[in-house]
């Protein structure tokens, strides 16, 4: 069992701690998440998290065997969820090249360069790409600064302005609906329905010595097409041109964590200036997160950060 203040959980099997329920108390309210009302305060986000994660854990668990499409694709079809299932791979040398230890690594390690270009987990392909479209300048000048700095080339040149040789960054981008990272689902948040996925990722402070979470929310997740100048990098000739990327909007973090040591962050209610950090691969999402509203005794209004588990179907 685990305790936060006004959140209570509980975990009914020690070797599935993805399968617990949540309760809340009456001091819960102040933090502003919706509840469905009852005497024992269910969250109903947490709720509906859970559900959906026992639905993954039991089609992983049951599903991942069958070798009959007509099945497979029936019980995947009433469940909404994809499945792992190397018997119906179309793509089986994928999985020779996909190395979990180092995908888990780029989560951990701000400090390792990912280019966004390594190899994904079978459970992600193939991507559902959208057809092409052209980056707006306040994301692309992102996108551009993240490759100069990334592939540690000056002599790249920006699509927007004159290009004065063949090294330049196109501006075209194919969107993706969502992704499926070893079982954990992200989505894009574009359009007046849909909210996309909070995440948290590891930044590397500017002291260089120092690491920190970030909150944001996924603005839309795309692939984009580059190569760099090889004799300005070390990159082997059998570089992949794809990278897949996520835009996201990060929160202000707050000056003042009063319940850091208890798993509750506090940020501002503002995003961030856009810079080339708002471009993040994918193999860098460290975790899904929960967040809700809250109003501080100076009236001051806050945004809560409550990490959650993140699944990993390997």
């Amino acid at each position: 069992m685990s305790h936060l203040p006004g959140v209570l959980f509980f975990w009914k099997d020690p070797e599935r701690p993805i399968d617990m329920i949540l309760l809340q108390s009456d001091q819960s309210k102040s933090f502003g998440f919706e509840t469905n009302q009852k005497s024992t305060f269910k969250n109903t986000y947490m709720k509906r998290f859970l559900e959906n994660s026992y639905n993954g854990d039991f089609c992983q668990a049951h599903l991942s065997n069958v070798t009959s499409p007509l099945l497979l694709s029936l019980f995947l079809k009433l469940s909404g969820h994809k499945i792992y299932n190397p018997a119906l791979s179309p793509h089986p040398l994928i999985l020779s090249f996909f190395h979990l230890p180092t995908f888990l690594q780029s989560t951990e390690k701000p400090s390792k360069q990912t280019f966004g270009n390594k190899p994904l987990s079978l459970s992600a392909l193939p991507l559902c790409l959208k057809p092409p479209t052209t980056m707006r300048k306040s994301k692309y000048d992102c996108l551009f600064n993240f490759y100069k700095i990334e592939y540690d080339n000056d002599s790249l040149c920006s699509a927007k302005t004159t290009i004065r040789n063949c090294w330049f960054v196109n501006d075209q981008i194919q969107k993706i609906s969502s992704i499926n990272l070893l079982g954990q689902v992200y989505t894009g948040g574009e359009g007046l329905v849909v909210r996309g996925s909070h995440i948290q990722a590891k930044f590397i402070e500017k002291s260089g010595d120092s690491e920190k979470r970030y909150a944001g929310c996924i603005k839309y997740l795309f692939s984009h097409d580059f190569t760099s100048n090889l004799m300005h990098t070390n990159l082997s000739p059998c570089h992949n041109p794809q990278h897949v990327f996520v835009f996201v909007e990060w929160y202000k973090i707050s000056c003042h964590q009063p319940r850091i040591k208890q798993g509750i962050e506090l940020y501002e209610p503002e995003f961030l200036k856009y810079d080339y950090n708002n471009i993040l691969p994918v193999h860098r999402i460290l975790l899904p997160i929960a967040i809700g509203s809250h109003v501080s005794g100076s009236s001051a209004a806050k945004v809560v950060v409550i990490p959650l588990p993140r699944k990993l179907y390997a």
